[in-house]
């Protein structure tokens, strides 16, 4: 073989491998998204559960989120806790972002992305901020790194948030001192991610 069909050969092999690894990406992309989904509700039926024990205590009410983390999480050989937070992140992400979510499933987005764009709008207050913040970032995020996506997400959000500077500065001082609002159920439920009636861990007896 001459070297001019050596090198088309290689050519012709990377273009191969580059559609071959796009292909499993796609795949991937599609479990990961459909396992975020199941997460969400899982999530879900425990919020159901809890509902039905609106007159019990604070530990009772727990429970359900605590023992369906627990289930999912000696099947997926991970710590109780982190399942848990994983389950509110999933409620969070399907609910509040859900063409972020489709992009995901479709192979459109990686995960790191979803990540970026859902975590950057954590401090937006209504669905409708959320909305138009998601709308004006997704078609970006898909033509760039999650690693430039960020910079931009944070900008849009800001165009979004209706807050002034003085209360968003007045909210990350609270969210630096309190921190993420973590109970026995750990699901890092604040304010500024979702409504306390929505949050698992953040109910009272």
């Amino acid at each position: 073989m001459s070297g001019d069909e050596q090198r088309e050969a290689d050519a012709l092999r990377t273009r191969e491998l580059v559609d071959e690894a796009r292909r499993f990406r796609a795949l991937a992309a599609y479990a990961l998204a459909e396992l975020e989904r199941t997460h969400a509700d899982a999530y879900e039926l425990a919020q159901e559960q809890t509902e039905r024990l609106r007159d019990a205590s604070t530990r009772e009410r727990e429970m359900p989120l605590r023992s369906m983390a627990a289930e999912l999480a000696v099947d997926a050989r991970v710590n109780d806790r982190t399942l848990q937070t994983q389950l509110f992140e999933a409620h969070r992400t399907v609910t509040q972002y859900a063409a972020t979510w489709e992009a995901w499933r479709d192979g459109r987005l990686s995960r790191a992305h979803v990540r970026v764009i859902v975590d950057g709008g954590a401090g937006l207050p209504d669905d409708e901020a959320r909305a138009a913040y998601e709308h004006d970032v997704l078609a970006y995020a898909q033509t760039t790194s999650a690693a430039r996506l960020r910079s931009y997400a944070e900008q849009v959000a800001e165009k979004h948030n209706p807050a002034t500077m003085q209360e968003r500065h007045d909210e990350a001082v609270q969210s630096r001192r309190y921190g993420w609002k973590t109970s026995a159920t750990a699901c890092r439920c604040s304010a500024r991610s979702a409504p306390r009636s929505r949050c698992m861990g953040c109910t009272t007896g």
